[in-house]
């Protein structure tokens, strides 16, 4: 923990609600009072409230809901996931960032890139991922699997399992994904993922799994044309949802599918894909370049390509496309999946 602001926060947060002392953060970190002061007020400026109390010191009395990384290593126990941070009030996007220092600055296995807002978020083909301020989580993560490319397909599945199982854990939601990246509450979208990759022909050696998650947006934030279609978990649930938990759950998921995923157990993952699927057994419409399909989304293969069972019987592989859902006749069903 190199950066003074962070151990002072440490410090802060072991004490509360009593003060600290300039001259205990001081000695801490080997510095001067008046460059703990400097410190201190950078705190503040971040939206942190510290109360100095004459000859006594700081004491800690709110933080901000901003995705710092003192905040979000507070409490975060993962193995690779994390192991590096990146923050940004605002940037372009976070998958370009972490493109960036993927191939030219040699960020470790599980590097974090977060931002407060993105001005060129991107979604599945180049489409714009829209989001307000400060309201959503906005996060990519680097990882270097160094596996063959046909294992691609099983990052994108995990990354999305990770989301609705934190989604799950913190609120209770009955969050789904729905192949191949999105993450949908009553049928409507609540988060989406973008993975890039960096490799040989054969061989991934660098991931990005980009994650947005729409929390606290109002109806309002959402341009007319996506009401219908898209939500916020702060309108699912009525209230306003902590980020910083959220994106600790999900890196913490991320880090438990990660391993799994090095270790070559696709088993568990798909059968975890599978549970949480809102895809399988549904009806769909798969949208491909000059080309659709429409037939019962009937399964998951090893590689995460999506199996659609025509309507004359036949069976077709789908890598990308983009579905919508149908209701069955006769009412949905859940998927036949293998697990």
């Amino acid at each position: 923990m190199s950066d003074p602001k962070e151990v002072i926060l440490t410090e802060l947060y072991k004490a509360a609600p009593e003060p600290v002392s300039g001259e205990r953060l001081a000695a801490r970190l080997g510095i001067s009072r008046p460059a703990v002061w400097k410190h201190i007020q950078a705190l503040r400026e971040q939206g942190y409230a510290i109360r100095a109390v004459p000859h006594q010191g700081y004491i800690l009395t709110a933080c901000p809901d901003r995705l710092l990384p003192a905040e979000i290593r507070r409490g975060l126990k993962t193995c690779r996931i994390g192991s590096a941070f990146y923050w940004y009030e605002e940037i372009a996007s976070t998958n370009l960032v972490a493109m960036r220092l993927a191939a030219e600055e040699e960020a470790p296995d599980g590097t974090v890139v977060v931002a407060e807002h993105q001005t060129a978020g991107r979604g599945r083909r180049g489409r714009s991922w829209v989001e307000t301020p400060g309201s959503s989580i906005l996060v990519s993560v680097i990882v270097r699997p160094s596996l063959p490319v046909v294992r691609a397909g099983q990052l994108m599945l995990l990354t999305g399992m990770a989301v609705a199982r934190a989604i799950r854990q913190l609120t209770d939601l009955p969050a789904g994904v729905k192949w191949p990246n999105d993450i949908l509450i009553g049928g409507k979208k609540v988060s989406g993922t973008l993975i890039e990759l960096l490799g040989e022909a054969e061989q991934i050696k660098v991931a990005v799994l980009g994650i947005g998650i729409n929390c606290n947006q109002s109806l309002d934030a959402f341009p007319p044309e996506l009401r219908d279609h898209a939500t916020s978990l702060a309108l699912e649930l009525g209230r306003p949802v902590h980020r910083v938990r959220l994106l600790r759950a999900v890196l913490t998921h991320l880090d438990t599918l990660y391993d799994l995923y090095l270790r070559g157990d696709s088993e568990t993952i798909l059968t975890g894909w599978r549970q949480l699927t809102v895809t399988l057994g549904r009806r769909v419409i798969v949208s491909l370049p000059g080309e659709l399909l429409e037939g019962e989304a009937e399964d998951i293969t090893d590689e995460g390509l999506l199996v659609v069972r025509l309507d004359d019987g036949t069976c077709r592989l789908v890598a990308a496309g983009d579905v919508s859902l149908r209701a069955a006749e006769g009412g949905t069903r859940p998927g036949k999946g293998k697990g």
